[in-house]
């Protein structure tokens, strides 16, 4: 496996454990999972902040 996927991986599967961590719900984590590249995961994940703490 490519460094860059492996990362991209690595990635993914630490903001999908944050989402559950923080609580964000089932809606994000399917998002997150669907994802194709790392801005995608952040521009969910920032959302899903905001949406939840203000």
């Amino acid at each position: 496996m490519a460094k860059g996927k492996n990362n991209r991986l690595d990635f993914k599967s630490n903001a999908i454990k944050a989402a559950k961590d923080f609580g964000y719900g089932d809606d994000v984590v399917k998002k997150i999972r669907a994802a194709k590249t790392d801005g995608e995961i952040d521009r969910i994940m920032k959302a899903a902040r905001k949406e939840k703490f203000g």
